[in-house]
């Protein structure tokens, strides 16, 4: 079969008291990928129910946790599965995170996806809460609690007018600010019914060029939360930050978890880009999230998917596995 040359981009964006940039990280590579693609964005962000695992993270083990990646300035931990251009599984999903998290001295546990099928059936929304859970379960912080509708509306209108316009900025578009965007697109406003989160909005954005026509780009949700966690230095950990941030606010209700999730993606096709004869897909995706307080209504929240916990030794990447149970019969089991 002929070998078709596939430029790989991969770049991210993120504000944090004012914003700061990453540099453009490029490679390249062989790829034999052909298909048009459509374009993506948010579903109904249904939660799926993996198995009867209860995260045991409670404001106690939230308080302890110690980010030494970053208070050491580790190195990025390059993503070791498929390129972009290339078709792939829960199976290869899993061990690049877990090949990371075995470099990782802030957690002892190996990620646990769900079936295909039901990986398939999540929505844009769905995966990213159900990956960025499943990183603050494993430390000891305490989950997410669900998705907002709201913030699904925010993440993708402001998705689309990135996409659409070829931009990648915290400052484009109707709003010109992250907290703006929140307010205009999804009323969430600071000492109303909002207790702030420090980075309200994280970008980013993956693109794969052929000669072949437009390719398929394959689970870019997936990448930017692996990227945001592991290949942030140029960042200054802030995405990493806003995935592991310590939510103390517990006010709306369930103890236990806190801070609401929205994440939507938008795919952008150009030909004879980034050069005569090439066709590029890109996806660009837009992360929101904040902190509710005690009248935000909580009544159209979406339940975060759950996650998976260790069950047995083999699990652990490190460290002793400790297994337990709650009074329902929930694992809580965890690797310390």
């Amino acid at each position: 079969m002929k070998s078709i040359l596939t430029i790989i981009t991969l770049s991210f964006l993120l504000t944090a008291c004012g914003g700061s940039s990453d540099p453009e990280d490029t490679g390249t590579g062989t790829g034999t990928g052909t298909g048009t693609g459509t374009g993506t964005g948010t579903g109904t962000g249904t939660g799926i129910t993996l198995t009867q695992f209860k995260c045991p993270s409670t404001e106690t083990t939230e308080a302890s946790f110690n980010d030494v990646f970053v208070s050491n300035s580790m190195n990025d931990i390059v993503w070791t599965g498929p390129s972009a251009s290339t078709s792939i599984t829960v199976a290869q999903i899993a061990a690049a995170f877990n090949a990371a998290r075995s470099q990782d001295p802030t957690v002892h546990e190996s990620l646990k996806m769900p079936s295909q099928s039901d990986w398939d059936a999540m929505d844009s929304s769905a995966q990213g809460l159900f990956l960025v859970n499943s990183e603050r379960c494993a430390r000891g912080l305490e989950p997410f609690e669900g998705i907002a509708p709201e913030l699904m509306t925010s993440s993708s209108n402001y998705a689309t007018e990135l996409s659409d316009n070829n931009a990648f900025s915290h400052s484009y578009g109707v709003y010109s600010s992250p907290s703006a965007r929140l307010e205009g697109y999804a009323n969430v406003v600071v000492n109303t019914n909002a207790d702030f989160m420090a980075q309200a909005e994280n970008l980013s954005a993956s693109s794969v060029s052929s000669t072949a026509g437009f390719p398929t780009l394959y689970e870019a949700v997936a990448r930017a939360i692996y990227w945001y966690m592991y290949q942030d230095a140029g960042s200054l950990y802030g995405h990493r930050t806003f995935i592991l941030i310590k939510i103390n606010n517990d006010n709306s209700g369930v103890a236990g978890a806190e801070g609401l999730f929205g994440l939507s993606d938008k795919q952008r096709q150009d030909a004879n880009k980034p050069s005569p004869g090439s066709f590029t897909t890109e996806i660009k995706t837009v992360m929101h999230g904040f902190d509710p307080n005690e009248n935000w209504n909580m009544n159209t929240v979406i339940a975060a998917p759950g996650t998976y916990g260790p069950n047995q030794a083999s699990d652990c990447l490190s460290g002793t596995f400790m297994p337990s149970e709650d009074s329902d019969g929930n694992n809580t089991s965890t690797c310390k």
